[in-house]
């Protein structure tokens, strides 16, 4: 009979993500030797997975309960270790119990169903995210940078789709030109359909970049430095995934200014906000978290100087790299 797993991770979308890839690679690594039950927040994520249990409240024994946690992951890889998030994952398994889990793909490990992988949009398009929480605001592009690289795109004839949640502490500022999705992708599930359905996808670092990278799509990420590339970065050119992991199928465009500032200069200052607007924000820690770098490029909107950094050329020519490269077919 199968040991009883509950693996536990109750974080953010991507998190959950990445823990799917955690489950699947369980198993390829113990065939038959597991029943796993995910406990993580965003349960739509599980559906169609086969390789999850649901086990009974009063079942016995009861599951052996393994809390999983990257903390120490961001401590390590800003002391240099090039290992990628979605690995860390496996590592912090291995700490708990002692079983060794290689990283068999460079992504998460999400199953549509055939009606989920109809299109949801006709024709070609890419999905693009001009915001986020107000919790991280120092993950957001200034908004006008947004705006600039889709109106320089659809000269090209790339048509694109916004999309962004509409819960509380979500922003998303409406762009021009685009097919306004705001608040239609609240269900998880159709945010797969349509990034399944894409070319790519246009973002900051978010939840869009880990669907992207398990759904094998595009994605351009708009970075700067507050997170180190080998961890966040679905490439191979950092080895964060480990030896026995092939390269990612679709390596992702991670535009980061890792380097180029004295406030990141070997790794992220992973800052919280840019302006205080929560009371947290006036305490001493809270100030803490406050980046310290910002300017006001265009429209008002401040943002970290790093983040500024990133022009809307690069964003321009990472997105039509895939085109030059084979990734993508040529538009017509």
């Amino acid at each position: 009979m199968p040991e009883r797993l509950r693996l536990t991770h109750r974080l953010a979308l991507g998190d959950t993500l990445l823990m799917t890839s955690l489950v699947r690679d369980i198993h390829r690594a113990y065939p038959g030797r597991f029943a796993i039950e995910p406990n993580t927040t965003w349960t739509p994520v599980w559906q169609h997975n086969p390789h999850i249990t649901t086990f009974e409240t009063d079942a016995r024994p009861e599951p052996r309960n393994v809390v999983i946690s990257y903390a120490e992951g961001i401590v390590e890889s800003g002391r240099g270790r090039k290992i990628h998030m979605l690995a860390w994952f496996h590592e912090d398994f291995r700490r708990k119990t002692g079983l060794e889990v290689p990283v068999t793909e460079a992504g998460g490990d999400l199953h549509l169903s055939a009606a989920e992988r109809a299109p949801r949009l006709e024709g070609r398009y890419w999905l693009v995210l001009s915001g986020g929480k107000l919790d991280l605001t120092a993950k957001w592009w200034a908004a006008e940078r947004f705006q600039q690289t889709v109106d320089i795109l659809s000269r090209y004839g790339l048509r694109f789709a916004q999309v962004g949640a509409t819960h509380s502490a979500h922003v998303h500022p409406p762009l021009r030109g685009v097919t306004n999705l705001i608040g239609q992708t609240d269900d998880v599930r159709d945010l797969f359909s349509l990034i399944a359905g894409a070319d790519g996808v246009l973002c900051g670092v978010t939840g869009a970049m880990h669907i992207a990278a398990a759904l094998r799509r595009p994605c351009v990420v708009v970075a700067g430095g507050r997170e180190e590339p080998w961890w966040e970065a679905y490439t191979a050119a950092y080895g964060g995934f480990g030896l026995a992991c092939p390269p990612p199928a679709v390596p992702h465009r991670y535009l980061h200014t890792l380097g180029l500032l004295d406030c990141c200069p070997v790794k992220g200052c992973w800052k919280s906000r840019v302006v205080p607007i929560m009371a947290e924000d006036h305490t001493a820690k809270g100030k803490r978290r406050l980046c310290g770098n910002v300017v006001r490029p265009t429209g008002g909107q401040v943002v970290p100087r790093c983040l500024d950094m990133v022009s809307v050329d690069h964003a321009v020519e990472a997105v039509l790299s895939y085109y030059a490269d084979g990734t993508l077919p040529t538009l017509r």
